[in-house]
């Protein structure tokens, strides 16, 4: 933390910061975490002109990326504002390299979302900014459903956000909720009349994805509020292909409950039975067979799920 004695001058540099534009590097400050440190930051904010803050709220800051090996980033160098006396020369020195191994780190207001930075996100919904605007990769409520932060998701949707809107990733709301495995704020969402079928980031849905993620709760959540459970994504995958993967048995019945076609190709040509047999899994392949699963369905690979077992090696499958 700060020493007392240093406080004002501190803050001092902060603020001067803020008056030239760099407002983004202040949210890189090892201190934002700590409320008392946000307390005196939102005082800064709140004695300059609302129409700065507005300009740089949505700025994303420059990185250069630190590749100590030629095939792996190791670490992404963050410059603190003002924990450095030469932050006009470190200035310079971005101006050279800008070309070289860069990348944009989101603005103030999309990390205050990410964050959880409630008091201070409050702040920059008072003075009438653009809620939904996308900062590159996330809108204000894609952040805020990434980072978890329940009570800044409904804000946002009490005051108007489009929850089916799809940020720069393609990704929509509701599949970074489930993604994150949050029910609360993926109940909320539902509730806001999210579209449960819409598809995203790669082709997937939100049931694709909490079924990779294994949340059975997220998954007995959007089947309750219809989600197709034989809806397949654009790798050819289907929720109960993804259980029978993830060997969840709680998901798998769940689907099957629901009428999921036990016999559907999923991706690679593979049935749900096939892959259960790839994997050794009796309880799903027990599951599978009770619910109508064909023993006989030779898959893509003209496999059928006795081959497989055979190839296995699985006496109890056989």
């Amino acid at each position: 933390m700060i020493l007392k004695k240093h406080e004002k001058e501190y803050f001092r540099r902060i603020k001067n910061d803020v008056l030239l534009r760099k407002m983004n590097q202040c949210f890189n400050n090892t201190q934002m975490k700590y409320e008392v440190f946000r307390t005196s930051f939102l005082k800064i904010l709140k004695s300059i002109d609302d129409r700065l803050c507005i300009e740089q709220i949505y700025l994303r800051q420059k990185n250069r990326l630190n590749l100590r090996h030629a095939d792996s980033i190791k670490t992404m160098e963050c410059e603190d504002c003002s924990d450095d006396d030469d932050d006009d020369d470190d200035d310079d020195d971005d101006d050279d390299d800008v070309d070289n191994d860069i990348c944009l780190t989101e603005g103030p207001f999309i990390k205050s979302c990410i964050l959880g930075y409630y008091d201070i996100f409050q702040n920059f919904i008072s003075i009438s900014i653009d809620i939904k605007k996308c900062d590159s990769m996330h809108t204000p409520l894609t952040a805020a459903c990434k980072g978890g932060n329940k009570k800044i998701v409904q804000i946002l949707v009490n005051k108007g956000c489009a929850v089916n809107q799809v940020d720069d990733m393609t990704a929509t709301h509701l599949i970074v909720a489930c993604n994150g495995g949050n029910v609360e704020i993926v109940q909320l969402l539902l509730d806001a009349r999210s579209d449960v079928n819409q598809f995203g980031f790669r082709g997937k849905t939100p049931l694709t994805i909490a079924c990779m993620r294994g949340n059975e709760n997220i998954v007995q959540l959007l089947i309750d509020n219809e989600s197709d459970v034989n809806l397949v994504d654009i790798l050819g995958e289907t929720p109960l292909t993804i259980a029978c993967k993830g060997g969840n048995v709680k998901i798998v019945e769940s689907l099957l409950d629901t009428r999921s076609d036990v016999n559907q190709f999923g991706f690679g040509g593979q049935t749900p039975l096939t892959i259960a047999c790839k994997r050794k899994n009796e309880n799903i392949e027990q599951l599978l067979i009770n619910n109508g699963s064909d023993v006989n369905l030779v898959d893509r690979m003209e496999e059928t799920p006795l081959t497989i077992a055979c190839n296995g090696g699985h006496v109890e499958i056989v």
